[in-house]
């Protein structure tokens, strides 16, 4: 991720992608669509963005923001109301998807709560990224082997992840990293 990232910019959307053929294939989708709210500005963007888009400055009241996931649900990134669709679904998913959010701008899901982390949980996401391995972990802690495995799977459910693996991936995707560092400095 570079530190000068900027959109695409589309009539009515900004595209904040790393992938190009996702890009062509929503420029598609984008050009086919026809906008009833002019006074909105779509923000398209892929995980990995996210610090890019948050920084941006973008009005909450005048945008729309759309997370394009790559299966995993992301919903420790609450700075802002998101809405969420898979970045494999098919071009007519994507067009019912957009037209749908066009005809009403209440549809971005929210969490329902914040993502907390505590010290604990974000000394053991700390060792976990660095490599430690379980039993190192519970020293470090000194707590049993079998808290340390209540502590991962918590924050499993807590970040909405779907496994283990899913849960190591997510912790390193610079979409997480970023959230950690602004949520816990």
């Amino acid at each position: 991720m570079n530190g000068e990232a900027n959109p695409v910019k589309l009539e009515l959307v900004d595209l904040w992608l790393e992938d190009n053929f996702l890009e062509l294939g929503l420029r598609q989708v984008l050009g086919n669509i026809r906008f009833e709210h002019r006074d909105i500005r779509y923000v398209i963007f892929s995980a990995n963005q996210y610090p890019h888009v948050k920084n941006h400055g973008y009005d909450l009241r005048r945008h729309c923001f759309i997370l394009l996931s790559d299966g995993h649900l992301y919903n420790f990134l609450d700075s802002f109301s998101v809405n969420h669709i898979s970045s494999k679904v098919t071009i007519g998913e994507m067009t019912r998807f957009l037209t749908s959010l066009r005809k009403t701008r209440e549809g971005a899901r929210r969490s329902e709560q914040k993502v907390k982390l505590s010290p604990r949980e974000t000394t053991l996401i700390n060792q976990m990224s660095d490599g430690k391995k379980i039993n190192e972990m519970a020293q470090d802690l000194n707590v049993h082997i079998k808290t340390v495995y209540q502590i991962r799977s918590n924050l499993i459910k807590k970040l909405g992840c779907s496994g283990h693996i899913d849960f190591m991936q997510t912790l390193r995707t610079d979409a997480f990293k970023s959230w950690l560092t602004e949520q816990h400095v």
